[in-house]
């Protein structure tokens, strides 16, 4: 556990109206609950301590700080009288009295007490004014601010008026035995009930106190007299010694905050409005019983209580140790009606014993029962104080008595989980070995709460800075703690502007540690708007844990505000050019315009943090420690994993602990591996290799493939060794580097041996690979294209290429279009020096001509390139005309050429084009056409519209292109040829109703361990086939035909009717005969089958 532990500061937004809470140095809480208000709220909702300070009315122009929200609008006119009165210069201090401002009610105490005091709360007000009484004049106490004196209000009788946190206490102090001993007030407002309450009024129990020290209680009554409310005060004296003080007190009955009441059980009376609360028993064994209990909503569920003690102060007792402990209360009850007859019923085990033996604060810790409720393992219902002594008792202060610090109060001590960290690495998919570094994003603790740093004009925790070169001055925040910035804001005044909105920059900016000026680093910046010349603070907010700062960052808060209109005018401090002079301390209460900036965060304790890790190699079905706990702090943690069993299904889970309590733990996302070392294969796809050839002339790369069978575990250093062929001795070189390459140059001409091995990161070596060969040769010098040079204008359409070249084995001619696209290509292995390019190039196009030549040693030349313009004359247009005949299966077209004029050339053949309506490419279908000669189509397939043109080819190697027409057919039955002999065209008019067609998708299906059904794989390879069954007359010649088209052994066209048009096979003719000839079934199967010639 930690040890000296002690608070750091208090947590302003855990605040409740009776209750503080504190961070603690070992990052825990400890929230102290109170039986009455500690805070009063401003009109903006905010909770501040209660301040029991009164003001002079008649002052109420120069204050600036909040108010209670009971008194703010009072305070508002009161402020504008106070200020015109002084305006006007008709200023008299005795017409104004004394308000309280920061307390959670309204109270108005007069200067001339006669005219009777006043308190409220909401709706619920009550004005006491004297009976008799002298029209004594009040003054502030000397030293104690909440308290105003008023001199021989009555005839030796004096009466203080003092305002405490929960209300206003009234002290009336008897000097001598000539002072009066009872005393009347008219009381104006709510009506009190038979308890002495007014709504959320209460007029509490008076009693007096002598010289001597002796107590008694004083006799109150409510009188009522013409119409008219008096409480009537008559204090027995008798015996006494002077001077006597006598205490009425009203008080405000805080709802829903903490109850007490004692019982007796000799009584059925009810005392949860008493000023004190009992244990013990009296002489005869009747016992007295305490109940309070505590609001513990303001707990986190999460929270761990580390501690809780219950503190009553003890100011009577019977001389007698007491033995007392706590109960846990099981039943509601309320304090105003609470007896003994209805009293609640208890849990009888006993929490927290204690003796208690003389007087002052007495605690009883009842950790465990508020751990129960915290937990809500029991419900909150309270606790009973309890003791086991007869003619012992204690007595102690309630929540009604008027010594506020001697409430009864509960501190609670309490731990919240720190977050959960993150693991980063491993996470899922590593493979490791030995040596490894885990590592995780840092858990974070206590950062649910936000802190607000006020800036004070000279005061902490801003130090004071002078620029030497500029003169301004300027204060920088130093962080104390490890934060989340969320607001900062300055108090400024616009002042002159042009217009409003008026726009300046705010900023939160880091500063030099030497120069304390900005180094630059801007962690936030935003545009604010001056909408009016009012002094207020200009904030602006921060996304949520967007700016971390770490202990010892120093930062500024900067305006950008290049015309100097934003000013804070207070004391000596003053806004100039984006810095705040240095200025007066004032009154660290609340932030007025005492503060010049303020900064809120959230603390984030990650240093103090450790963190447990374990392994699991089961993929998280068991566990085991690596490390118990860390360092405090640590991010990553170094672990050797080599006598960790070999496993795929490993998982770590990481928590953080904070001292007192283990955060949830975070597990690895996904398995990884753990694979002890082993040495690397041979290395693979070495390159060069089988006799590659490579220009020696140039560099040469050698590259490979490292071979791990352990993944994840890249080569660390190479060993290379090159020869060449025919020698005994390696050259060898080594390098250490994961580059799977090797650069080499000036080897020698001929074949070139080479193998490598590699090393892991182990620095495990792998064999050497197989020796691979490739030959160093010698690049050929480019050749020359001589029948045409750059520019050339070539008038053929299929030019021939000449070129010269010296050593040739092989050559590479390619013709591009000005898009650089091969138009015409041409490799061989061969010494010609010239060659057609049967490119049928384009007229009036430009294109480029590139030559490369190979030589023995399998090295290409550079190219050599020129770029030619190609222009000709082509033939004259010939037209096409086209028919089509369905009972004969085919279409023709007819074509016509005119006659060449001027330098036309003459046409030598055509070849025809054919494509089927809307495709984008043709398929050339015959060769050769002679001049004005017509073409026959005997595979159009039923009712498919085909489109035609021609190429015509001039005596002058080049070529036009007809118009294109169209034409469709329809077919009768089926028919079948040999796509090759146009004479094998056959025609079947019968045949059985009912012919099928099949086609089948290849692929496999596969069944995988864990999935329900299996997993089908397609091909791209498919099968198709028609099945018919052929009707041949015995005397037709049909079945010969069939027979003759099977032997010929090759792919048949098939037609019919339907639609279908496909190129097969058929292998078997089984023939059945009939009365009239012959049925025979054909299978007709689909083949690829290359249609262009």
């Amino acid at each position: 556990m930690p040890t000296n532990n002690f608070k750091v500061g208090e947590m302003m937004p855990k605040r409740t109206r009776n209750s503080k809470t504190w961070m603690n140095f070992d990052g825990s809480y400890t929230t102290e609950i109170f039986q009455s208000s500690v805070h009063y709220e401003d009109e903006q909702g905010n909770l501040h301590n209660i301040n029991t300070d009164l003001y002079d009315e008649a002052d109420f122009d120069i204050i600036e700080e909040p108010v209670t929200r009971e008194s703010k609008e009072d305070f508002k006119r009161a402020k504008e009288v106070a200020k015109a009165a002084k305006q006007k210069k008709v200023m008299n201090r005795d017409q104004y009295g004394f308000r309280g401002l920061n307390v959670p009610f309204d109270v108005k105490i007069p200067r001339n007490f006669k005219k009777g005091y006043s308190i409220g709360k909401g709706q619920d007000k009550l004005t006491f004014i004297p009976v008799g009484a002298s029209p004594s004049k009040g003054e502030l106490h000397s030293t104690d601010r909440s308290t105003i004196t008023y001199q021989d209000v009555w005839n030796d009788a004096d009466v203080e008026l003092k305002v405490i946190p929960d209300g206003l206490k009234e002290t009336i102090i008897l000097k001598t035995d000539r002072a009066p001993s009872s005393f009347s007030f008219e009381v104006k407002g709510k009506e009190f009930t038979e308890d002495l309450r007014a709504g959320q009024l209460k007029l509490a129990p008076a009693w007096l106190l002598d010289a001597a020290g002796t107590e008694r209680d004083v006799e109150q009554a409510i009188v009522q007299e013409n119409n008219k409310t008096y409480v009537q005060l008559t204090a027995d004296v008798t015996g006494l010694v002077y001077p006597i003080e006598i205490d009425p007190t009203v008080t405000i009955n805080d709802q829903n905050l903490m109850k007490d009441a004692y019982i007796f059980e000799g009584s059925a009376s009810n005392y949860g409005s008493n000023v004190s609360v009992i244990i013990g028993s009296n002489s005869t064994a009747t016992r007295y019983y305490t109940y309070i209990q505590c609001d513990l909503s303001f707990i986190p569920n999460d929270a761990k209580i580390l501690n809780a003690e219950l503190q009553l102060t003890a100011y009577n007792w019977g001389n007698k140790a007491v033995n007392s402990w706590a109960e846990i209360v099981l039943d509601e009850w309320q304090e105003a009606t609470i007896s003994q007859p209805n009293k609640p019923s208890v849990n009888d085990t006993r929490y927290g014993q204690y003796s208690l033996s003389g007087l002052g604060v007495k605690s009883w810790n009842i950790t465990e029962i508020v751990d129960q409720w915290a937990n809500e393992e029991t419900p909150n219902y309270g606790v009973r104080l309890n003791s086991d002594n007869v003619d012992a008792y204690f007595q102690f202060r309630s929540k009604e008595s008027s010594y506020t610090s001697a409430r009864p109060k509960l501190v609670v001590n309490y731990n919240t989980l720190p977050t959960s960290p993150i693991l980063l690495n491993p996470n899922g998919g590593e493979t490791w070995n030995s040596l490894h570094t885990i590592a995780w994003k840092e858990s974070e603790d206590n950062t649910e709460t936000t802190i607000t740093e006020y800036v004070k004009t000279g005061g902490l925790p801003f130090a004071t800075w002078m620029s030497a070169t500029t003169g301004n001055s300027g204060q920088v925040m130093e962080v104390t703690e490890n934060q989340y910035i969320s607001e900062i804001g300055m108090y400024l005044r616009c002042i002159n502007p042009d217009s409003y909105p008026y726009n300046f920059t705010m900023r939160l900016v880091g500063v030099n540690e030497t120069t304390k000026l900005p180094d630059g680093v801007i962690y936030h910046t935003e545009t604010v708007q001056a909408l009016n010349n009012a002094e207020i603070y200009y904030r602006i907010g921060i996304p949520s844990r967007l700016v971390k700062l770490p202990i010892g960052t120093k930062v500024a808060i900067e305006i950008n505000d290049p015309e100097g209109k934003m000013q804070h005018n207070y004391g000596n401090a003053e806004y100039q050019k984006g810095w705040y002079y240095y200025g007066t301390t004032v009154s660290p209460n609340n932030p007025g315009n005492d503060y010049l900036a303020y900064i809120k965060y959230e603390i984030w304790d990650s240093a103090s943090i450790q963190y447990n890790l374990q392994l699991s190699i089961d993929n998280g079905g068991n566990y085991t420690n690596l490390i118990g706990l860390t360092s405090p702090g640590a991010t990553s943690y170094d672990y050797d994993f080599i006598n960790e069993p070999e496993t795929s299904t490993a998982k770590l889970r990481i928590r953080a602990y904070d001292g007192y309590d283990y955060s949830e733990w975070d597990e690895s996302d996904g398995v990884f591996t753990i694979q002890h070392n082993q040495a690397p294969a041979a290395p693979i796809n070495l390159s060069p290799a089988g006799g590659q050839s490579r220009d020696r002339a140039q560099t040469i790369r050698l590259s490979w493939q490292h071979n791990d069978p352990d993944s994840g575990d890249p080569q660390s250093k190479y060993d290379l060794q090159w020869r060449l062929r025919g020698s005994f001795t390696w050259n060898e070189v080594s390098q250490v580097t994961v580059n799977q390459y090797h650069d080499i140059s000036g080897l020698p001409y001929g074949e070139i041996e080479w193998r490598i091995r590699t090393y892991d990161q182990a620095e495990l070596s792998s064999p050497y690979s197989d020796i691979q060969v490739f030959f160093a040769g010698n690049k050929p010098a480019m050749p020359t294209i001589t029948n045409y040079s750059q520019g050339s204008t070539i008038a053929v359409a299929n030019p021939t290429i000449q070129w010269s070249s010296s050593g040739q084995t092989g050559y590479r001619l390619q013709v591009k279009d000005e898009a650089d696209s091969i138009v015409w290509t041409d490799e061989r292995t061969s010494m010609n020096k010239a060659v057609t390019a049967n490119a049928g190039l384009e007229n009036e196009e430009n294109y480029s001509i590139e030559l490369s030549i190979k030589n023995s040693d399998g090295l290409w030349s550079d190219p050599h390139v020129i770029n030619v313009l190609v222009s000709y004359t082509p033939p004259a247009v010939p037209t096409l005309s086209i028919s089509g005949n369905g009972y004969a299966a085919t279409i023709q077209l007819q074509i016509t050429n005119p006659d060449p004029v001027g330098t036309e050339p003459y046409v030598t053949h055509h070849n025809v084009f054919r494509r089927k309506s809307g495709e984008a490419s043709w398929t050339r279908i015959a060769n050769a056409v002679p001049l004005n000669g017509s073409f026959t189509d005997y595979t159009p397939g039923h009712d498919q519209t085909y489109q035609y043109y021609v190429k015509a080819y001039g005596n002058n190697e080049t070529y036009c292109n007809s118009g294109t027409v169209s034409e469709s057919i329809n077919l009768q039955s089926i028919w079948l040829m040999d796509p090759d002999d146009t004479g094998s065209l056959y025609h079947f008019e019968y045949f059985e109703p009912g012919r099928s067609a099949e086609r089948m998708l290849s692929g496999q299906v596969t069944a995988f361990e864990g999935r329900a059904h299996p997993m089908a794989e397609f091909s791209p390879r498919q099968q198709s086939k028609v099945i018919v069954v052929l009707q041949i007359e015995r005397e037709s010649d049909d079945l010969e035909a069939l027979h003759n088209l099977l032997s010929r052994q090759t792919t048949l066209l098939y037609r019919d009717a339907r639609g279908r048009r496909m190129f097969g096979v058929i292998f078997m003719l089984p023939e059945t005969e009939t009365d009239w000839g012959y049925n025979v079934p054909i299978e007709f199967i689909q083949v690829d089958y290359e249609e262009d010639i």
